[in-house]
């Protein structure tokens, strides 16, 4: 596509009364069919263009060619200024100085959005005053590069007097419209290399800062693991010998003054108490630790597994006004599980259902169903509302109107309830109502875990 231009033989009507007419040499016949394939072949090759050297070279020698003229150049307009920035002719002509954009007849053509004819630069007042004077320059036309908003001109340049014909500013124009396209192409893939740039480094820069966390947690997990083998060794041995002799002492109280012997069993089931927190976070550890749970399954009898629960709780305090109540398993058949972590499922249930009743109950149940045995725990205590049911299996979760006044615990607890169940082959279902109470249901198969 181009743009035809109105044509100026002279400049006669820009010019004063009275101002002499120059004279024009008419432009010599050349031939247009070939003048406007090499038109064709410029546009081709400005589609192709890829950088800003390549496109000035390409319009300058294709302006030339087209206005069978001895020179050409490019002029770019930066603010209030123009910028030659390519020039293909026979001597210099513009030099590569910039200008003040009303000071030149590049920038004449650029302002007035309209092509600048000059058959005389000695004579017409548009030329600044001996600028072509130390050139061959005689005339010259300058063909604004883009539409409403010039970003340049192209201009050609004769040694001898003469004016661009009609067919001549038309290809001059075509060729400007597709430089304007090339040139906004190739700025906008240069903003966008930058971006690039931009975002690699940006990248790079996460990259280096997440190798750096990750050697940190490397660092922190290798720590942990010391911890975790002084916790197993330093504190939780020690622990259970002081709770096994407790429990020899407690067992055998006679002589003992009542109060002492109340001591006795509340020291113990403090020592209980510290053995539970000790053996969830060491599970808490290694779970976050390896990502995965390995079940080992062997033979569960439940109602054994479930009187070793009640002696559990038994020697821990149960808060005052809440009854606690492990039923005796009827017609439950014997589990192919993993006791470990049956057993450690159940104390998180009922520790936390304990933890959060103030009044009335705690209770576990359970009930063989199609296979499979379901273990439900259920309390009277503060319940839990919709918005809570959906994050509490989350790590690193607790129900937040459940902390003002209750001792706070890892977050982790109902987690590893879930992922627990989940090596069991089974699952984790809730009911609650806020104010009225909780049950959490664990259903695991018989035959299980899965292989």
């Amino acid at each position: 596509m181009h743009r035809d231009f109105p044509v100026r033989q002279d400049v006669g009507s820009d010019r004063p009364q009275g101002y002499p007419r120059p004279q024009v040499a008419a432009a010599a016949p050349h031939d247009l069919d070939e003048r406007m394939a090499r038109l064709v072949a410029a546009i081709q090759e400005l589609a192709c263009a890829r950088d800003p050297a390549d496109l000035h070279r390409i319009v300058t020698s294709a302006a030339r060619a087209l206005a069978q003229a001895d020179g050409a150049t490019i002029t770019l307009r930066e603010g209030d200024t123009c910028l030659p920035v390519a020039e293909d002719a026979a001597g210099p002509v513009l030099g590569g100085v910039r200008r003040p954009i009303h000071e030149c007849i590049g920038g004449w053509a650029i302002t007035h959005r309209r092509p600048a004819l000059v058959a005389d630069v000695g004579t017409d007042p548009r030329v600044p005053p001996g600028a072509f004077d130390a050139t061959f320059v005689s005339s010259l036309a300058m063909v604004p590069i883009g539409g409403e908003d010039p970003i340049g001109a192209i201009g050609v340049f004769w040694s001898e007097r003469r004016s661009p014909s009609e067919a001549e500013l038309s290809m001059l124009g075509a060729l400007a419209d597709s430089a304007a396209v090339a040139l906004q192409s190739l700025r906008t893939l240069a903003e966008l290399e930058l971006r690039v740039v931009e975002r690699t480094r940006g990248v790079q820069a996460l990259f280096e800062d997440v190798t750096a966390q990750a050697g940190r947690l490397e660092r922190a997990l290798e720590q942990q693991a010391r911890h975790l083998r002084t916790l197993a060794h330093e504190v939780r041995n020690p622990l259970a010998a002081a709770e096994g002799l407790l429990g020899l002492v407690v067992d055998d109280v006679a002589g003992l003054p009542e109060q002492s012997a109340e001591d006795l069993r509340h020291a113990r089931a403090a020592i209980a108490e510290a053995l539970r927190v000790v053996g969830t976070e060491l599970e808490a550890a290694k779970l976050q630790g390896s990502g995965t749970v390995v079940a080992h399954a062997e033979q569960v009898d439940v109602a054994e597994l479930l009187r070793s629960l009640r002696g559990t709780f038994r020697a821990l305090a149960v808060p005052a006004g809440v009854t606690l109540v492990i039923e005796e398993p009827v017609g439950v058949p014997a589990l192919h599980t993993d006791r470990h972590l049956l057993a450690q499922i159940l104390r998180n249930l009922l520790s936390n259902a304990l933890k959060f009743t103030d009044q009335g109950e705690v209770r576990l149940t359970t009930e063989e169903v199609d296979g499979a045995v379901a273990f439900a725990v259920c309390d009277t205590g503060i319940g839990i509302s919709d918005a809570d049911r959906e994050r509490i299996f989350e790590e690193f979760r607790q129900v937040d109107a459940a902390q003002g006044g209750r001792r706070a615990g890892t977050g982790l607890g109902l987690a590893l309830v879930n992922r627990f169940a989940t090596a069991l082959g089974g699952w984790v279902e809730l009911t609650s109502e806020v104010g009225r109470g909780s049950t959490f249901t664990v259903t695991v198969p018989v035959w299980g875990p899965p292989a």
